[in-house]
């Protein structure tokens, strides 16, 4: 059997990546282009 455990962590993991790239995407992109 797949452990619960293991698919929610995995689960948590992936929103937090996918979320924290969607953050620097939209905070850090914007910034360089500024910059440039």
């Amino acid at each position: 059997m797949i452990k619960s455990d293991n698919v929610v962590a995995i689960a948590e993991m992936a929103f937090l990546v996918g979320t924290a790239g969607l953050f620097l995407q939209g905070s850090v992109a914007p910034g360089r282009k500024f910059k440039n």
